[in-house]
C-alpha cells in the first residue's frame, strides 16, 4: 500500500517491486531495482527515507525515522534481512553492506 503523508507521496523508480502487503508512507524515495517485501513498512512520516538502487527491505522489515533529527539513508546494493527494524538515528550504511536478521 502506498500512502501519502503529510501530503507527500512516495516516489519509486518504475522497476521497483513492492509486495501487496507492504506499506510505504510519506517522504520515501526508492531507486532503480529496489524492492520492499512482504509485511514490511517504510515510514517517511516525520523525516525522509532514501533507499538506493538495487537495495531491498526483505520480509517484515520496519524502516522509519526520527522527527527533525535523523533521516534514514540506505545506499545502493544494501540488503535488509527478515524481521529487522531500522530507526533513523543518523543511520547511513555504506554501499554493498548487509544488515542481518533482527539487527540495527
Amino acid at each position: 500500500m502506498i500512502i501519502s503523508y503529510p501530503g507527500i507521496s512516495p516516489k519509486m523508480h518504475a522497476s521497483v517491486f513492492v509486495a501487496e502487503d507492504a506499506h510505504i508512507v510519506g517522504d520515501v524515495k526508492i531507486g532503480e531495482d529496489g524492492s520492499v517485501w512482504f509485511n514490511s513498512v517504510v515510514r517517511g512520516d516525520v523525516n525522509f527515507v532514501r533507499i538506493g538502487k538495487g537495495t531491498n527491505a526483505q520480509d517484515n522489515c520496519v524502516l522509519h525515522v526520527t522527527h527533525q533529527k535523523h533521516p534514514l539513508q540506505l545506499p545502493d546494493r544494501h540488503w535488509g534481512r527478515s524481521t529487522r527494524r531500522c530507526e533513523g538515528r543518523a543511520l547511513r550504511l555504506g554501499g554493498g553492506r548487509f544488515g542481518g536478521h533482527g539487527g540495527l
